[in-house]
């Protein structure tokens, strides 16, 4: 359950499949991944072996969200500060 503010982040979301697959075409080589399960279940995985550098990287992350930016593709930055 989400708490606090919410952001639309956009209107339409892509399928996971792509987003994993352009991430690699893209050159990410560290990843850390969470999201939900077909039946809404919290899925978190990594390829960070240190778990201080995952949480570092998912702060950063969370950080850029919430400024109102989210990569949905590369080439693609939704900013829902703008009007």
């Amino acid at each position: 359950m989400l708490y606090g503010e919410r952001r639309d982040l956009h209107p339409s979301k892509a399928p996971a499949e792509r987003v994993l697959k352009m991430a690699i075409e893209n050159g990410v080589t560290d990843v850390i991944l969470v999201g939900t399960d077909r039946s809404g279940e919290l899925y978190v995985a990594g390829s960070y072996e240190d778990c201080d550098k995952a949480v570092g990287v998912l702060m950063r992350g969370v950080s850029y969200i919430s400024g109102g930016r989210c990569g949905m593709v590369p080439g693609h930055i939704r900013d829902t500060n703008e009007q």
